[in-house]
């Protein structure tokens, strides 16, 4: 499952990257903490202007 990360995540990547993501640790973990968001195009868009 492709992510945007809010946050740092250890192990996993920086604020505002894209990154695939097992789908149980997005769902379970990730997201729920606010830790990630699902990489919509929307997201992604948002994120690339960031950066």
């Amino acid at each position: 499952m492709k992510v945007v990360l809010l946050q740092e995540v250890a192990k996993v990547g920086h604020r505002h990257d894209v990154k695939n993501v097992a789908d149980g640790f997005a769902l379970n973990f990730l997201i729920p903490q606010g830790l990630a968001e699902t990489a919509t195009e929307k997201a992604v868009k948002r994120v690339e202007k960031i950066k």
